[in-house]
Protein backbone atom coordinates (compact mmCIF):
# COMPACT_ATOMS: atom_id res chain seq x y z
CA UNK A 1 0.00 0.00 0.00
CA UNK A 2 3.16 2.37 0.70
CA UNK A 3 4.36 1.83 -2.87
CA UNK A 4 1.08 2.14 -4.31
CA UNK A 5 0.02 5.80 -2.27
CA UNK A 6 3.53 7.25 -2.81
CA UNK A 7 3.08 8.99 -5.71
CA UNK A 8 0.36 10.97 -4.46
CA UNK A 9 1.68 11.72 -0.36
CA UNK A 10 4.75 13.31 -2.37
CA UNK A 11 5.72 14.94 -5.03
CA UNK A 12 8.31 13.79 -7.89
CA UNK A 13 11.08 15.81 -8.05
CA UNK A 14 11.00 18.00 -11.36
CA UNK A 15 13.84 20.03 -13.39
CA UNK A 16 14.39 23.26 -13.19
CA UNK A 17 16.72 25.80 -14.67
CA UNK A 18 19.72 27.03 -13.43
CA UNK A 19 19.56 30.75 -12.01
CA UNK A 20 20.60 33.07 -14.55
CA UNK A 21 24.16 34.61 -13.89
CA UNK A 22 24.87 38.42 -13.43
CA UNK A 23 26.50 40.06 -16.86
CA UNK A 24 29.19 42.49 -16.72
CA UNK A 25 30.93 40.75 -13.57
CA UNK A 26 34.29 39.10 -15.06
CA UNK A 27 36.43 40.29 -11.61
CA UNK A 28 36.78 40.42 -8.18
CA UNK A 29 39.16 43.06 -6.70
CA UNK A 30 40.28 42.17 -2.89
CA UNK A 31 41.22 45.32 -1.10
CA UNK A 32 42.65 44.77 2.55
CA UNK A 33 41.55 47.17 4.97
CA UNK A 34 42.91 47.52 8.54
CA UNK A 35 40.59 47.82 11.52
CA UNK A 36 40.18 51.70 10.87
CA UNK A 37 38.57 51.02 7.81
CA UNK A 38 42.14 52.55 5.69
CA UNK A 39 43.27 50.58 2.93
CA UNK A 40 46.56 48.74 3.62
CA UNK A 41 48.92 47.62 0.59
CA UNK A 42 49.60 44.52 -0.01
CA UNK A 43 52.95 42.68 0.64
CA UNK A 44 54.51 39.65 -0.71
CA UNK A 45 55.03 36.77 1.50
CA UNK A 46 58.81 36.90 3.24
CA UNK A 47 61.08 34.30 1.11
CA UNK A 48 61.90 31.62 3.04
CA UNK A 49 65.89 30.55 3.27
CA UNK A 50 66.60 26.81 2.27
CA UNK A 51 69.34 26.00 4.33
CA UNK A 52 69.37 24.00 7.30
CA UNK A 53 69.17 19.75 8.47
CA UNK A 54 65.56 20.48 7.77
CA UNK A 55 65.47 21.19 4.22
CA UNK A 56 63.76 19.54 1.98
CA UNK A 57 65.83 17.53 -0.52
CA UNK A 58 63.99 18.10 -3.57
CA UNK A 59 65.65 21.47 -3.84
CA UNK A 60 68.82 20.43 -5.13
CA UNK A 61 66.91 18.22 -8.10
CA UNK A 62 67.60 18.26 -11.76
CA UNK A 63 64.13 18.13 -12.91
CA UNK A 64 65.30 18.18 -16.98
CA UNK A 65 64.35 15.62 -18.92
CA UNK A 66 67.74 14.09 -18.92
CA UNK A 67 67.80 14.02 -14.66
CA UNK A 68 64.89 12.05 -14.41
Amino acid sequence: MARTAAPYLHPKMAATEPPPQPHGIDRIEVVFVDASGKEVPFKDPPQLAATGPNTPKQLGVDRSPQGR
